[in-house]
């Protein structure tokens, strides 16, 4: 190889934070825990179709919220 060519490494630091070891574990109990939740709240609104259909929605958004709390 000629000398004049000179190669230039450089290294790319990674920080990458270290996953709780328990996280799945959590994000489990709390998507358990919102549907028990939801239907709760179901029962508590029985009788009032639009009460109902909003506790629906928001069951449902928050079994779409869980997994996302810890990151």
């Amino acid at each position: 190889m000629p000398e004049s060519i000179q190669f230039m490494r450089t290294g790319i630091e990674t920080t990458a934070a270290a996953k709780p070891l328990l996280r799945d574990y959590a994000h489990a109990v709390a998507a358990n825990l919102a549907v028990l939740g939801t239907v709760k709240l179901l029962q508590f609104t029985a009788g009032d179709p639009p009460k109902q259909l909003t506790m629906l929605i928001y069951g449902a958004m928050l079994q779409d919220v869980v997994p996302f709390v810890h990151r």
